[in-house]
């Protein structure tokens, strides 16, 4: 029979070598978070936890070589130079050199813009320059229509050449770099168009914001809607926008929906909608949701997005 106090002190010896073994887990810093990930804790203060930034520095390469392959397109009249303007300096002011078209639709367009011409951006006329009307355009009448019906033809001739669109309305305002978002396996990245809306109805995307990455089933598909809004009457209830969300119901396209509070459309950022918290996570801002030039101006003034005022002084 073995002493009892040979058993105590075996077992008191075997508590203090787990203890002696949580103690020293604990000196080398492994511990759990709020989600119960363990985090080991390394020598000179770096943790497992923090080896993600290797994959944002990663992440961040990707962004650079995207946006070396993607062309920024958008197209105005004379109307909305001043929109495009703002547009310009919105993404001047970040510091990044993204490939950009700008299609003038007038000749006036072409005068006003022109000056921002230099080695990533290119400032081009339009192939129907007398036809367009240069006044501050409404959206959805039958001179805007005129105006948004050749976009798809302009986001197809640069898929053609091997160049990713990202297509991008003049009345939107760049407040962060958009590039890391749209990297990924995906064929088009979209924008939502409706953020209130009953469970019954469909997702509509927004056509003023869209990432197309150039492959064979993307050409395809934006040939079709191409070819589709230049047959498109001018009077008719269809839009650039509406016959676009019924192709992608019948594509089997890869698609990314980027999140409303980093892409937010008119619809929720100008309301009052987003907390200012959430307000600053907006990467790319949209002001649609309202009709008419003058509204979008004053949107975007009271909420500290209309830089060129100081031009006009």
């Amino acid at each position: 029979m073995v002493p009892f106090r040979f058993q105590w002190r075996v077992g008191s010896m075997l508590t203090m070598s787990i203890f002696l073994v949580i103690c020293s887990f604990i000196f080398w810093g492994i511990h759990l978070d709020r989600n119960n990930s363990t985090k080991f804790q390394l020598t000179g203060g770096t943790t497992l936890n923090n080896l993600p930034r290797i994959t944002l520095a990663a992440q961040q390469n990707k962004a650079q070589n995207l946006m070396k392959e993607t062309v920024v397109l958008t197209s105005t009249n004379s109307g909305f130079s001043d929109m495009a303007t703002n547009w310009l300096e919105s993404i001047k002011k970040l510091g990044i050199r993204p490939n950009i078209i700008l299609v003038t639709e007038d000749e006036e367009a072409y005068e006003k813009l022109k000056s921002y011409k230099d080695s990533t951006t290119c400032i081009r006329k339009g192939s129907l320059l007398q036809s367009t009307n240069k006044s501050k355009l409404v959206y959805d009448t039958p001179e805007y229509r005129k105006l948004v019906y050749r976009r798809p033809k302009y986001i197809y001739d640069e898929l053609r050449k091997g160049k990713n669109v990202f297509f991008c309305d003049v009345d939107t305002f760049w407040l962060k770099d958009p590039f890391p978002y749209l990297v990924g396996d995906y064929d088009v990245i979209l924008q939502r168009d409706v953020y209130f809306r009953p469970s019954y109805v469909p997702i509509r995307y927004c056509a003023g914001m869209v990432y197309f990455r150039s492959s064979t089933s993307v050409i395809k598909f934006v040939n079709k809607w191409s070819q589709m809004t230049l047959k498109e009457k001018l009077d008719s209830k269809n839009n650039d926008q509406t016959i676009m969300n019924k192709l992608l119901k019948e594509a089997t396209l890869k698609r990314k929906i980027l999140t409303s509070h980093e892409f937010p459309n008119g619809q929720i950022y100008f309301n009052g909608t987003l907390s200012a918290a959430d307000r600053q996570k907006a990467v790319v801002v949209h002001n649609n949701w309202v009709t008419g030039h003058n509204t979008k101006v004053n949107r975007f003034r009271n909420a500290g997005l209309w830089l060129i005022d100081a031009f006009q002084k």
